[in-house]
C-alpha cells in the first residue's frame, strides 16, 4: 500500500443534449474543464490495536470541513462470513453529515471486506488521513470582491483552494459538477490506494480501460445512492473519461445494487465485464482553435424542480415533446457531426484552417459568410464555422420552446439577452446555458483567447448582466493521479 495517493477528478460542462442525456435514446456532448477536485489519501500506522479504525476527512476550504468516522465490522448476530461494515461518524468532530463522502466510505469499505478480509483487518491500529481540496471555479468568489468589478485577472491572483468563507451547505456553486468529481476524486483515490485498480491507469492520457469502467461504475452507483435517485451520470462519466459524447446507462443496471446495499449486488452492477452498467462515452475531439470560456451568473436555478417539471410535461405530452425532443436531437447531432469535418479539414490543412480562424475571430458570426464569401481559399471552413453559430442557435430557440411548454425557465429571457449580445461579440461561435439551464451560468465557444478577452472586457462587463468570469478551459482529460 502506497504512503499517499492524491487523485483528480474534473468539473464539467454540458453544452450540448440537456435535458435529452435523461433519455438513453439521446446523446449529450460533456466538456471537461481544468478545474478538478482533489483527494488525497494516507494511511497512518498507530501504537495500539482497537477493533476499529478511523477515517478522519479534512477539507479545509469550508468553515465545517473536517469528519471523523469509525469504521468496524457488525459481528452482532452474524455469522463472521456474513459481517457487514459500520461507517459511523463521531458527532463531537462535526454535527454536520457529508452524504456523498459517508456513502462512499461505507460502499468501500463493504466491498474491501467482501474481497479481501485480511487487507480490511490489517487496517485495525490505523487512521486514514484524507484531504479533499477543489479548485475556485467549483465555488463561487463573489465574497473576495465586494463592490468591485471581477476580471480573470483578479481572479488568477487568488489564493489556490481559497477559503469560502462558508460551511459546506450554503456555499454558492457554479455549476462544474463538485459532487461528482468528489465521488470521482475520493473513490479513484481509495481504488488506486488499497490495489483495487493500479496507478498506472489513471497516469494522464492513460486512455480508457477495465479499471477506468470499474471505477466509473462503483462512482455512479455511489453517486446516485448519495442523491436518492438515478441520474443520467453524464457529469461522473466526464469526471472518469474526460470530454466525450455521452449515452447514459439503463436505470436499472443499478436498481437492485441500490435496493440491496450489499457487496455482491454492487460487485455485480458495477463489474465491467458483466457490462450492465451500459452507458457509452464516445470520444470527440474540439475543433482547433476553439476556446471555451464560463462565467458564473449572480442568480440561482433549483435543477431537481427544474427537471422534474419537464419530465412530468413530457409525460403528460408524448407527442408534442417528442417532435420537439427529435428536432432538437437532429440539431445536436448536426453539430457533433461539423465538430468531426473540421477536425478532418484542420487536418488536411492546417494553414487554411488557421487563415479562417485568424479571419473569424475578430468578426461577427452572423456576418462572416458575407464579410468572407471572396474568401475562395478557406469559404469551406467560414461556412463550417457558420453552420455550428446557426445550427447552435437553432438548440437555443427549440430548448427556450421546450421550456416555455414545460413552465420551466431553460433559456430565461435575461439569459437570452446576454446570450444574443456574446454572439455579437467577435469571434464567438456557441453560447448557451448549459445543463438544465437556468440562471446559474452560461458558457461560450470562441475562437481564439483574444476574443475570449475581449467578450469579458466588453459584454461581460455590463453591470446588468451581474457576470463573473471563471478560469476554466476544456481539458480532454479526465481523473488523474497527481500531487498535491
Amino acid at each position: 500500500m502506497p504512503f499517499r495517493t492524491t487523485v483528480a477528478a474534473p468539473g464539467k460542462v454540458l453544452v450540448v443534449g440537456g435535458y435529452l442525456v435523461l433519455d438513453k435514446k439521446y446523446n449529450g456532448l460533456v466538456i471537461a474543464v481544468n478545474s478538478c477536485v482533489y483527494t488525497s489519501v494516507k494511511t497512518k500506522k498507530l501504537d495500539s490495536l482497537t477493533n476499529s479504525f478511523k477515517v478522519l476527512v479534512n477539507s479545509p476550504q469550508f468553515t465545517n470541513g473536517k469528519w471523523e468516522y469509525s469504521v468496524s465490522l457488525n459481528t452482532e448476530n452474524n455469522p463472521p462470513q456474513s459481517n457487514t461494515v459500520l461507517v459511523e461518524q463521531d458527532y463531537t468532530v462535526s454535527k454536520n453529515k457529508n452524504v456523498f463522502i459517508e456513502t462512499v466510505l461505507e460502499t468501500f469499505f463493504g466491498l474491501l471486506n467482501y474481497r479481501n478480509r485480511e487487507e480490511f483487518e490489517s487496517l485495525k491500529g490505523t487512521d486514514l488521513e484524507l484531504l479533499v481540496v477543489s479548485d475556485n471555479d467549483f465555488y463561487s468568489q463573489r465574497h473576495e470582491f465586494v463592490d468591485t468589478i471581477i476580471s480573470s485577472k483578479k481572479l488568477s491572483e487568488l489564493p489556490k483552494f481559497n477559503f469560502t468563507k462558508s460551511s459546506i451547505e450554503d456555499v454558492k456553486k457554479t455549476g462544474l459538477g463538485s459532487s461528482a468529481a468528489l465521488v470521482t476524486s475520493l473513490s479513484s483515490a481509495l481504488m488506486i490506494h488499497f490495489g483495487f485498480v493500479s496507478k498506472q491507469s489513471f497516469l494522464k492520457n492513460s486512455g480508457n480501460n477495465d479499471d477506468k469502467y470499474f471505477v466509473h461504475g462503483f462512482s455512479q452507483y455511489c453517486h446516485c445512492l448519495a442523491q436518492g435517485k438515478i441520474g443520467s451520470g453524464f457529469d461522473v462519466s466526464s469526471a472518469i473519461f474526460g470530454s466525450h459524447i455521452y449515452q447514459r446507462f439503463s436505470p436499472s443496471s443499478i436498481e437492485i445494487a441500490m435496493q440491496n446495499k450489499d457487496p455482491k449486488s454492487i460487485m455485480d452492477a458495477i463489474d465491467p465485464k458483466t457490462k450492465r452498467i451500459d452507458s457509452t462515452a464516445k470520444n470527440i475531439s474540439i475543433p482547433n482553435g476553439f476556446k471555451l470560456v464560463l462565467a458564473d451568473v449572480n442568480a440561482g436555478s433549483n435543477t431537481p424542480s427544474m427537471v422534474s417539471k419537464v419530465l412530468q410535461w413530457r409525460k403528460n405530452n408524448p407527442k408534442d415533446s417528442n417532435e420537439l425532443w427529435e428536432e432538437i436531437s437532429r440539431n445536436n447531432t448536426k453539430i457533433f457531426s461539423l465538430f468531426d469535418t473540421l477536425v478532418d479539414e484542420s487536418s488536411k490543412n492546417q494553414k487554411l484552417y488557421d487563415l479562417a480562424i485568424n479571419k473569424c475571430s475578430k468578426t461577427i458570426a452572423s456576418e462572416w459568410e458575407t464579410t468572407f464569401q471572396t474568401e475562395t481559399d478557406c469559404l469551406l471552413i467560414i461556412k463550417l464555422f457558420s453552420q455550428i453559430y446557426e445550427t447552435n442557435n437553432k438548440v437555443r430557440k427549440l430548448m427556450k420552446l421546450m421550456g416555455d411548454k414545460a413552465g420551466v425557465e431553460v433559456e430565461p429571457d435575461q439569459q437570452t439577452k446576454l446570450l444574443d449580445q456574446c454572439l455579437s461579440s467577435p469571434g464567438v461561435i456557441m453560447a448557451g446555458v448549459p445543463g438544465a439551464g437556468g440562471y446559474d451560468a452560461i458558457y461560450c465557444m470562441c475562437l481564439s483567447e483574444e476574443s475570449a478577452q475581449l467578450l469579458e472586457s466588453t459584454v461581460w462587463k455590463v453591470p446588468e448582466f451581474k457576470v463573473t468570469p471563471l478560469l476554466s478551459r476544456q481539458s480532454d482529460s479526465g481523473c488523474f493521479v497527481t500531487e498535491l
